[in-house]
């Protein structure tokens, strides 16, 4: 550890920038290059620019660009994959109307965005990097302007993390809101940005003020002018955890920084770019018409000198100028693109392009299966990635602000959603009407009371069409228990083998007695399951078909009335007296 934080905030830069890490015998990585050649690869510019010694333009053909646009759709996961539940199975009407007030606060904040970035940040430099300020939402970190312990297992477990930022003097000054210190000392009229440093990371304890040893702190610090050991440092305060976390495309052992598409692709892309600019040259000279003659008295210019017919004394012979070996790079440059997608798992089919007329439908069916297979277990890591974020660092976050509410509007996507959401409300509601009745009158609603409310309750929902207007009281999740999941498994479907499944299913389901014996209809549910089919579903249309089979008989005890005018709205129960007694 070095005598102060500019000391060691210069170290750990210079650390970062030229030395390497050994991840085995043979193979040192610079991590700091390899994040500057991805960046050059993915907007197609060479390394040591883009003319050659001659000063001649070098074409650089993209093999990594649209396979890293690939990746980034298949890893990708929405807004609607997540799904909240609670821990306590009887207070689920919570959890559906967290879920709801959570998808709408991620519409609303652009949540769904930063998911598009991050994934995207990982496909193509192999880590996805969130940070957390004490806002609810994260925002993605600008990986080229991130230092960091290269050979850590993740950022949470390295010894530093260090961010460069560039700030305006306005956007300096605002800081002080902040708390930050000794900023009138860097606001210069000259200086259009101030580079400030922001280190997490392990110090001494007395470089904070907290007596002996070693802690976690957070610096933000900015050097003087041609110095790297000297500066002002602006804030500091110790920290339990850092802000950072980084979700890796492809894991390695020994190194911090995941496997993207493009570090994948880098000597196929070096490869490709050779021999389409040794190409381009041959093509060069084959356009040219040259000739040679042993006749000193022959010269000049057969464009300019001579005319259709001219008689020429000597012997003229052309040059062979011509490309011979064209049919060798169009092998080599198809063998490169089928490598490319190997790795990758990028074919054709997958891209969504049309598979050559060649292939067989049984190859490109493989592929498919193939690539889907590859990205659903990277999707299934993000997903458990995505799940601790929202878990741990946003919704308890969420939470605070859903309880100083009292009402909430949901509307639905469509009307299979809303049945299952109107069940969840008519249940509580239900709950609720039975426990009063029954502490009021010593009575329990007998079951056909409890059917008519059911229905009752069921006819006034269903006017609202798609929206419902939830009332509840302020502090209503206060005691709610979330748990969250990400749910990626349906994701890759193809409608057409959804489709042919449903068709399928419904073959097995047309005989009503299938579903009422207990053996056919486990195995049935265990079919559903497999098919991707929602039991849920098939649960809430026995459900209704046994409301509508049911006839009321004459002289039934009437329910509590409803409000007409409460369209949408989860109606209150009233409490009124019951026929049936407490069992005891």
């Amino acid at each position: 550890m070095k005598s102060n934080i500019f000391e060691q905030i210069t170290s750990e830069i210079d650390k970062f920038e030229n030395e390497t890490i050994h991840i085995a015998d043979g193979y040192d990585l610079n991590t700091s290059n390899l994040i500057n050649k991805i960046t050059l690869y993915i907007n197609s510019r060479f390394e040591n620019g883009q003319k050659d010694s001659r000063g001649r333009r070098k074409f650089f053909y993209n093999i990594v660009l649209f396979r890293r646009d690939t990746t980034k759709r298949l890893i990708d996961i929405d807004i609607k994959h997540f799904r909240v539940f609670g821990t306590n199975t009887i207070k689920q009407i919570k959890a559906f109307l967290c879920e709801s007030r959570f998808k709408k606060w991620a519409r609303d904040s652009g949540f769904g965005s930063i998911l598009n970035e991050l994934a995207e940040q990982a496909a193509t430099y192999g880590s996805g990097i969130l940070k957390f300020t004490g806002d609810v939402i994260p925002s993605v970190v600008d990986i080229r302007n991130l230092y960091f312990d290269a050979s850590a297992e993740n950022l949470q477990k390295a010894q530093f993390i260090i961010e460069k930022h560039l700030l305006t003097p306005d956007q300096l000054l605002e800081k002080k809101n902040d708390g930050w210190k000794n900023i009138d000392e860097l606001i210069d009229e000259k200086d259009d940005f101030i580079k400030i440093y922001e280190r997490q990371g392990i110090v001494p304890a007395q470089w904070i003020g907290k007596g002996s040893g070693y802690k976690k702190a957070i610096f933000f610090v900015a050097f003087k002018k041609n110095s790297d050991k000297e500066g002002v440092v602006l804030f500091s305060q110790p920290i339990e955890e850092y802000q950072y976390f980084d979700f890796p495309l492809r894991k390695q052992k020994g190194r911090l920084l995941g496997i993207g598409d493009i570090e994948l692709l880098l000597d196929l892309q070096i490869r490709k770019n050779s021999i389409v600019n040794q190409k381009a040259s041959a093509m060069e000279i084959s356009s040219k018409h040259l000739f040679q003659t042993t006749d000193p008295n022959i010269g000049g210019n057969f464009l300019t000198d001579y005319v259709d017919g001219a008689i020429i004394q000597g012997q003229i012979t052309p040059v062979a100028t011509e490309n011979r070996d064209l049919n060798s790079w169009v092998s080599e440059e198809n063998a490169i693109d089928t490598l490319a997608d190997r790795l990758a798992f990028t074919y054709d089919v997958v891209r969504g392009e049309s598979v050559p007329a060649t292939t067989p439908a049984t190859n490109a069916l493989i592929q498919e299966r193939q690539s889907l297979s590859n990205f659903a277990l990277i999707r299934q890591n993000f997903g458990l990635f995505l799940e601790k974020i929202v878990k741990n660092y946003i919704l308890p976050k969420l939470l605070k602000e859903f309880n100083g509410e009292e009402m909430t509007r949901i509307i639905a996507d469509n009307f299979d959603d809303l049945e299952k959401a109107d069940n969840l409300f008519i249940e509580e509601i239900l709950n609720d009407f039975i426990c009063k009745k029954t502490i009021q009158t010593g009575f329990v609603p007998s079951e056909k009371e409890r059917q008519q409310l059911k229905e009752k309750l069921n006819s006034e929902l269903k006017k609202g069409g798609l929206v419902r207007i939830i009332k509840y009281g302020k502090g209503y999740f206060k005691d709610f228990d979330q748990d969250i999941i990400v749910n990626v498994s349906n994701e890759s479907i193809d409608p057409m083998t959804e489709l042919i499944n449903l068709q399928s299913f419904l073959s097995q389901i047309s005989n009503p007695a299938v579903l009422q014996d207990p053996l056919l209809k486990r195995f049935i549910y265990k079919m559903a399951e497999r098919m991707g089919i929602s039991i849920t579903d098939i649960q809430l249309i026995e459900e209704g078909q046994k409301m509508k089979e049911q006839v009321m008989p004459e002289g039934a005890t009437s329910i509590p009335n409803i409000p007409k005018n409460m369209k949408g709205v989860v109606p209150s129960t009233a409490v009124t007296p019951t026929e049936t007694p407490i069992s005891k």
